[in-house]
């Protein structure tokens, strides 16, 4: 039986494990073919999710879903995934949801669904909320719906999905990777500045309101200073990290709680020249090597802080800079040439007048 797992995806994280790990007990079980299908907005848009299964060996395919071309986009990817003897649709997420059933009324293949993550604060972009009332008007029609916890169970029920249709299956991580050695410990907690007689608390995930972080940081900002020390470190990126660290500082907690965000790769001057390599092709943004997708330069070794992009009323900007190298100084027409040719930056620390590629 082969299986399309549907999803939009914007990096690996939670959810994109959970499918991973899912593909890997069904292709153990030999009952089972699953295929990854990773929606995207542009044929050759870059899937971390879709490599990532390709070097699992497993089948996948990017499924061209454009918002606002649907009309033209669904008829095609119907016909054409009808053609890989796709047995079931398992999609995952609002936005798979509603396209995988506007897939499935031109393509008629069985559809059920994972319902991860459910949350909607105040201030949902009304596109959203419009998904979202979408995807429980098809959820009510499905025969299951699988929730990854009995609250989200709750919450689908009270929206109207019949209870008899709702399954729990909590969510599972795998353990096969072997524990790191003692000494290797020891040595990581030396560097996060951990004693051996500290207990350490380690959270990964995104700095997200479902993810519910604030409520970590209270629960060990408020206990005692008496006793074995505590210490929480927070691994991740996400719009709340102002918002906790705010938190943090107001609670007088930084002894024992700190923001790692995600770690820097020694990215260098490389990094500096993909960024104006993109800025010279007009393209908006550069791969990050971080992998969160943020706008940035290169400085002395490092991946540095966002550039904006000079667009129309701006000024300044690398790609304005890269383009017109002549009014932007030597070091910066410097800069540009080296991308123009395709030859990384040098080692060396950048002239001044270059700075003003990377403002």
């Amino acid at each position: 039986m082969r299986i399309l797992h549907l999803l939009e995806s914007g990096g690996l994280y939670g959810a994109e494990r959970v499918v991973l790990n899912l593909s890997d007990a069904m292709r153990a079980a030999g009952r089972f073919e699953p295929v990854i299908g990773c929606i995207v907005q542009r044929p050759g848009e870059p899937s971390a999710l879709y490599d990532e299964a390709r070097r699992l060996g497993f089948a996948a395919e990017k499924v061209l879903l454009r918002n606002l071309l649907l009309a033209v986009d669904v008829p095609q990817e119907a016909r054409r995934l009808r053609g890989l003897g796709i047995d079931l649709i398992h999609s995952h997420g609002y936005k798979a949801t509603v396209y995988g059933s506007f897939l499935r009324a031109l393509w008629p293949v069985p559809i059920t669904a994972t319902c991860h993550l459910w949350f909607m604060r105040p201030g949902t972009p009304a596109k959203m909320k419009a998904m979202v009332a979408l995807e429980l008007r098809f959820y009510r029609r499905f025969r299951t719906v699988v929730a990854v916890s009995g609250e989200i169970r709750q919450v689908l029920v009270h929206a109207g999905v019949r209870e008899d249709r709702v399954r729990v299956i909590p969510n599972g991580i795998p353990l096969d990777p072997p524990l790191l050695p003692a000494a290797e410990r020891e040595r990581l907690r030396a560097s996060l500045g951990v004693g051996p007689e500290g207990f350490l608390v380690l959270n990964a995930g995104r700095l997200t309101a479902q993810k519910d972080q604030a409520t970590l940081l209270r629960a060990v900002g408020g206990l005692p200073a008496t006793g074995r020390p505590v210490t929480c470190l927070v691994a991740g990126e996400g719009e709340l990290r102002e918002s906790l660290q705010s938190q943090i500082v107001a609670g007088g907690w930084g002894d024992r709680v700190r923001l790692l965000g995600f770690p820097r790769r020694r990215a260098g001057a490389a990094a500096g020249g993909r960024c104006v390599r993109a800025a010279v092709a007009r393209r908006r943004h550069a791969d990050d090597p971080a992998g969160d997708g943020r706008r940035r330069h290169a400085h002395r070794g490092h991946a540095g802080g966002r550039y904006p992009h000079a667009g129309p009323g701006r000024r300044h900007g690398p790609g304005r800079a890269a383009r017109r190298p002549g009014r932007a100084g030597r070091g910066a027409a410097a800069v540009a040439r080296r991308a123009r040719t395709g030859r990384p930056p040098g080692r060396r620390r950048p002239r001044r007048g270059a700075s003003r590629a990377f403002q």
